[in-house]
């Protein structure tokens, strides 16, 4: 289940449009009215005049408090733009997956937010869960829910980085996602 919920944006980017949340409209204390200058777009530098704030109206899951999902709009929209089914995970399995990034991020929330048809998937995913339970509740002493081989299964051997925690950064992302291709 969703809510529907107002949040102030400041626009603190140098163009127009370039916006982040700050919090929910019951908690602003400024100025909405407020106005500021910002060039037109990226490739063109005319001023124009803008308001400094701007309310806008986005859907999070009933769980998720506005200024939770502030501190990092753009780790949960990441999340939830791995799976068209994602934002309907369990909240644990959401909150876990959130301290994962990068590449493991994107196939557990695959396999976490798909209708599994084998049994090995089916466990895995299963085991999944049972780590997102876990890790919310600080009781795993792991940092991720599988192992390299399970990962190496489940993505069909393009994980592959010799049992080591360094995993993939974004500098050599494009290097491993060529090999998807």
């Amino acid at each position: 289940m969703f809510k529907q919920v107002k949040v102030v944006y400041h626009n603190d980017g140098e163009n127009v449009g370039t916006s982040s949340p700050i919090c929910a409209i019951e908690e602003f204390n400024g100025d909405l009215t407020e106005q500021s200058w910002k060039c037109v777009s990226y490739d063109n530098d005319i001023q124009v005049q803008v308001s400094k704030y701007e309310v806008k109206e986005i859907w999070l899951p009933m769980w998720l408090e506005t200024s939770e999902y502030c501190q990092n709009p753009i780790g949960w929209k990441f999340l939830w733009a791995y799976h068209k089914k994602a934002s309907q995970m369990p909240e644990n399995a959401q909150r876990a997956l959130m301290e994962i990034s990068g590449e493991m991020q994107y196939w557990l929330v695959q396999l976490v937010a798909s209708d599994t048809r084998t049994a090995f998937r089916s466990n895995i995913k299963e085991q999944i869960l049972a780590w997102c339970e876990k890790k919310v509740n600080n009781d795993t002493p792991y940092a991720q829910p599988l192992s390299q081989k399970q990962m190496a299964c489940i993505t069909g051997n393009r994980w592959n980085f010799k049992g080591t925690q360094e995993g993939v950064s974004r500098s050599n992302l494009g290097v491993y996602m060529e090999a998807l291709v």
